[in-house]
């Protein structure tokens, strides 16, 4: 037998109307209004000339031929008041096979363009044959199990912005049974393979390929929920530097264009330098971002007005909206830095200072070519996601800063408090020339009538002392984990094993970089098994120690600094 199905199933499927065909058998004979018995013992008496239509079919071009025949005997389950209202449809169970659409669903696939293919959202192959098998123990076992993998179709329309619709289907018109070589498992076996529903080849040993028969039809209905879709997206896929792949998500304007309905949207984001009172781009979304506006304002103004300006937004910190440029004062229209709006073809604009405590961290931007694009109730939209923006942007500094003492510790050694400005100075151009993939020599810092500092001689004598506090407080952190993981015992030989090539490469042949190897295996590995233990049930001198080991810990470089931190 074919099958209509392009992946691999659990079943054989045969498009079949016998379970709505007993449906209109049951009003046929039980129905007490007579032009509804008539009107199903009409419908009954001309299926009988296709008894593929009861008994089931595998081609498909029978659902075209059948088309008004098949929009009859479904009528009451897509109303004709109904049909410009709902997006329905009828479909083969979990496949892409749809058919008797309601005009609204024929309006949104004529939107989408002839060559679109409707599909389900983000199911792989090894997920799609579990919840294919879910269905068999839906329908067969009767088990009251409710799939927690949300269906979805991803749907351009006309304009091109990316609509999300969630999906409910109805199953009450498909029967499941088991063909010869069909294994029928247990309810212990169902039990298990339910506690088990990411081990694919477990549920494919008890439910072979195409060793079920799924015969009938379901209901599908959409609901538009692109917002929704696009926040969840969005919590994804905010700023964020992966020092392994420093690659921007470009298509967080996608987003954001599905997010506000806007079909030409740019996006932009500036961060505040708060020491040097200016805004910074990120050279890693370069090629993504767009900085009009902020350019606009930039050139705008002078110096002094725009520092006075940053020290303002501590106090009203109002976004901007912008609805039409064109009827913005003749004032600002008349100034030379306009042309930057008008060059760039900005008919509306929203800006978004971003703030934390009363300060500014960020300042975003939104433009559109379309006047009238942005607007209030657009704006009011941004309150939905405006902690995630400052939760990514808390992450980005951190990383940022984190990479930073890594640049100076690898290429600088340990150095004096008192002068690390310079250094850091030198190496944020490094870390930023890396974002935007670009090569970045570091220059030799050198100081002009340098003057001896808390007693030291000169910074090279300082250095050394550094480096062996640094040493120091590495092998007691390193001694301090070793306890730990000799108390827990059970699943942490990895890690004895990992801190004894620390141990050995410290203190016999350090390299450039040991220690930011180390702060990553911690950072990424040992801290997150370290806090999961507390959150566990696990013995009261193991949690003790734990927590005391924590509170060594400088949160910035996930280092011991205690010799480091004490007085020269």
């Amino acid at each position: 037998m074919a099958n209509l199905y392009k992946k691999d199933a659990p079943f054989q499927v045969l498009i079949s109307f016998k379970k709505y065909l007993d449906v209109l058998e049951h009003i046929r004979y039980n129905d007490r209004l007579e032009y509804r018995v008539n009107y199903a013992e009409s419908l009954i008496e001309r299926t009988k000339k296709f008894p593929e239509l009861r008994d089931g079919f595998l081609d498909e071009t029978l659902l075209e031929k059948h088309e008004d025949l098949i929009r009859q005997i479904l009528a009451d389950l897509f109303p004709t008041g109904l049909t410009h209202n709902e997006i329905k449809a009828a479909s083969v169970p979990l496949s892409k096979t749809t058919f008797n659409y309601t005009e609204r669903f024929k309006s949104i696939l004529k939107d989408a363009g002839k060559d679109f293919e409707i599909e389900l959202r983000n199911i792989g192959d090894d997920e799609f044959y579990v919840f294919c098998c879910c269905l068999i123990l839906q329908t067969y076992f009767k088990r009251d199990i409710k799939s927690t993998m949300p269906l979805y179709y991803d749907i351009p329309n006309r304009l091109g912005i990316m609509k999300h619709y969630k999906i409910t289907v109805n199953s009450d018109f498909i029967e499941v049974y088991p063909t010869e070589e069909a294994k029928i498992p247990s309810d212990d076996v169902l039990d298990m393979l339910l506690e088990n529903l990411d081990d694919f080849k477990l549920w494919k040993k008890y439910f072979p390929s195409k060793s079920w028969i799924l015969k009938g039809f379901t209901i599908v209905s959409l609901v538009d929920c692109t917002s929704e879709v696009a926040l969840s997206d969005l919590k994804s896929s905010m700023i964020e530097i992966d020092p392994e792949d420093l690659s921007p998500d470009e298509n967080l304007v996608e987003i954001f264009k599905s997010y506000f309905d806007v079909p030409e949207l740019n996006f932009g984001l500036m961060l505040f330098d708060k020491k040097d009172q200016k805004l910074g781009r990120l050279p890693i979304y370069e090629n993504v971002f767009t900085h009009h506006v902020l350019d606009f304002w930039i050139n705008a103004f002078d110096e002094e007005t725009r520092k006075n300006t940053f020290t303002n937004l501590n106090h009203n910190s109002k976004p901007i909206v912008i609805s039409n440029v064109n009827k913005l004062e003749e004032n600002v229209k008349s100034l030379p830095s306009f042309s930057i709006l008008r060059d760039n073809n900005i008919n509306s604009f929203m800006v978004i200072p971003i703030m934390k405590d009363n300060e500014l961290l960020a300042i975003m931007e939104f433009t559109s070519p379309q006047a009238n694009s942005f607007n209030g109730l657009k704006l009011k939209k941004m309150e939905f996601f405006t902690d995630m923006i400052l939760f990514s942007l808390n992450r980005f500094s951190f990383e940022k800063n984190y990479q930073i003492e890594a640049i100076i510790q690898r290429e600088y050694t340990s150095i004096h408090d008192s002068v690390v400005w310079k250094f850091r100075n030198e190496a944020e151009k490094y870390f930023n020339a890396s974002l935007g993939k670009k090569m970045y020599t570091l220059k030799q810092i050198s100081f002009k009538n340098l003057t001896p500092l808390f007693g030291f001689s000169d910074i090279r004598s300082s250095s050394d002392k550094r480096f062996n506090l640094m040493l120091e407080d590495i092998n007691q952190q390193l001694d301090s984990l070793h306890d730990i993981f000799t108390m827990i015992n059970s699943d942490s030989e990895k890690y004895l094993l990992a801190l004894d090539v620390f141990e050995n490469e410290l203190n016999n042949e350090i390299k450039a970089d040991t220690e930011q190897r180390l702060q990553r295996l911690l950072r990424e590995e040992i801290h997150p098994y370290l806090q999961g233990k507390l959150e566990m049930k696990a013995d009261k001198e193991i949690k003790n120690k734990i927590k005391d080991y924590f509170l060594q810990i400088f949160t910035q470089t996930d280092l011991f600094y205690a010799n480091r931190k004490r007085p020269g």
